[in-house]
């Protein structure tokens, strides 16, 4: 009998460890470094010294003995990418007498003192070392995540979870990454280097991890709720920062269940925001299960609703096979959880709820909106904004007093769109403002160009309306450019330039349709695809290249910077 106790436990212990979710491969290793600058009468005084350890893919450094003062300051510095964190007595508080996360095996440390005061100092007694990752292997017999980019859902590090905003301004992972080593959660994470080895987004978008609430010692407990400082060099909070966070319900699920986190994977895509959407399994008043791809690093992200693109839950576990079974994590409904989310009703959200909403203008002139009576900003024809307003709050858009149309901001819709016709001339041009080299458009923003009035797609390039000055749109289409002018005569922009990131934009008239190339200085093409898109740029080294616009058998050549 005690022999086969003990073999059943060793079962059930194993079975356990195969959805244990791994931290992000990576050491500590003890330093001894001080740091300190002389007392000063007047100036400022710094002193700077360059941490290295050999073979590190990231280092974050931990102090000891700080004495900052109270106008002293410390900055850390890559010197792979050039993230820079600058921290005071206060905000290192924060940190735990920590840093951000910094890419590559060296980081500058200085230390800066105010004009008359006393000398400052601070130990540097450990690192903590990031290692190259090791492959892990896929439940099912395919892998059909696709890479995404949430703003509202994070990586939570070391541990390698996942995290996610809620509209109250908390946060949500799964209870078994609430241990000593969720320190920080990172958004806007870049792609990983080629061998798997983690890369960080700058200290910009990194957040300390501040309490969590938690009840787990199972499955059926395995949610946290927790809060993140503002971050160091903004003062933004998360939903600040980020400007999204997800509506949570108990409703029950549709027929569609979407999983979107940092689960892990080969190559370039380990540890990176992927996502993908599967057939609903089954749901019980303690868990939500489906068929849809996760690995491990996916644990903590939110169980997403396809239907409505509300979270219904936190995922967990792995439990699919190639034949049968399913993932499956803790459901909304259970009690402790929806109490620890502070969320009132079964909604996700009650009167009074802080929420990020997109009122958008689709009438053919400029609209003012007023918020409970009060006049709050003006939107241009064809324009759209994102706002943080409270859920029950009552708008209007205005135009010359008039109301053109009004809403009740509420838990179910993320937008609100303004539609209708103004009166006046009827010209569809009017109040719509001409397009602006540098400007990120939306789907459905409309600008004026060269005499015509534009909206932009959902996909690649725009929809010529008509012409300005007339009164209906006769001129609408559905795909294609209508007409694009010659391209000599317009210059693209590329933003940001130099670029320290992973991404830069490339900007260009509606009226053209382009392809890019990055080139190095020897004359290979490191990469291409279409001008219209966002181009990740993560993958590239330090230096200088050109990039090439081409339509229409003519290009255009500009020189970029990766710092």
């Amino acid at each position: 009998m005690k022999k086969s106790l003990f073999l059943l436990t060793i079962i059930l212990w194993s079975c356990a460890n195969v959805f244990a979710q791994e931290e992000l491969p990576h050491h500590y290793s003890k330093y001894n470094l001080e740091i300190k600058t002389n007392a000063n009468k007047s100036g400022t005084q710094e002193a700077s010294e360059v941490v290295t350890e050999k073979g590190a893919t990231w280092l974050r450094l931990y102090f000891e003995e700080v004495e900052l003062g109270a106008n002293g300051k410390l900055t850390i510095t890559s010197l792979l990418d050039g993230a820079t964190q600058t921290l005071t007595a206060n905000t290192l508080k924060e940190w735990k007498n920590s840093t951000a996360y910094f890419n590559g095996d060296k980081v500058r440390v200085t230390l800066t003192s105010g004009a008359k005061s006393g000398a400052i100092r601070l130990k540097v007694n450990e690192l903590e070392v990031g290692e190259k990752s090791s492959t892990k292997t896929q439940c099912g017999s395919s892998d059909d995540r696709r890479a995404s980019s949430d703003r509202a859902i994070g990586r939570i590090m070391p541990i390698g979870c996942t995290g996610w905003i809620i509209r109250n301004g908390k946060l949500v992972t799964a209870g078994h990454c609430a241990t000593s080593r969720a320190q920080l959660i990172e958004f806007q994470v870049p792609k990983s280097n080629s061998g798997g080895s983690v890369v960080h987004p700058g200290p910009e978008d990194q957040y300390p991890i501040g309490n969590f609430v938690t009840e787990y010692t199972g499955a059926s407990t395995d949610w946290a709720v927790f809060t993140a400082s503002a971050n160091s060099q903004t003062g933004k909070t998360p939903i600040q920062a980020q400007g999204k966070s997800y509506n949570v319900v108990q409703s029950n699920p549709g027929s569609t269940i979407r999983i979107t986190g940092y689960g892990v994977d080969t190559g370039r895509d380990n540890q990176t925001q992927q996502t993908h959407s599967g057939p609903l399994s089954s749901s019980t008043n303690t868990f939500v299960r489906y068929r849809t791809d996760t690995e491990g690093g996916n644990s903590g992200s939110p169980i997403i609703d396809e239907a409505s693109g509300n979270a219904v839950g936190v995922h967990g576990y792995g439990g699919c096979s190639r034949s049968g079974g399913s993932n499956y994590g803790v459901r909304a409904t259970v009690s402790n959880f929806w109490r620890a989310m502070g969320l009132s009703g079964g909604g996700g959200c009650s009167d009074g709820d802080q929420v990020n909403v997109t009122f958008r203008n689709s009438t053919n002139c400029s609209l003012s909106f007023y918020r409970n009576g009060s006049s709050q900003f003006t939107i241009s024809a064809g324009q759209s904004r994102q706002v943080s307003t409270t859920v029950g709050t009552n708008w209007q858009a205005r135009n010359s007093g008039q109301n053109v149309d009004s809403f009740t901001i509420n838990c179910n819709s993320t937008t609100y769109t303004a539609s209708g016709n103004c009166g006046g001339s009827g010209d569809i041009c009017a109040g719509v403002a001409p397009w602006r080299s540098g400007v990120s458009y939306s789907a459905g923003d409309r600008v004026t160009y060269r005499g015509y009035l534009y909206e932009k797609r959902s996909g690649r390039g725009w929809n010529r309306i008509g012409r300005c000055g007339s009164r209906a749109l006769t001129e609408s289409v559905t795909e294609g450019v209508v007409e694009t002018e010659a391209f000599e005569n317009q210059k693209f922009t590329v933003a940001p330039n130099p670029v320290a990131g992973g991404e830069i934009e490339i900007f260009l008239p509606p009226t053209v349709d382009a392809s890019y190339e990055i080139i190095d200085l020897l004359g290979k093409t490191i990469q291409k695809g279409s001008a219209e898109n966002t181009i990740n740029v993560s993958g590239l080294k330090r230096g200088v290249y050109m990039i090439k616009i081409s339509s229409e058998g003519k290009n255009q050549i500009q020189r970029i910077i990766k710092k």
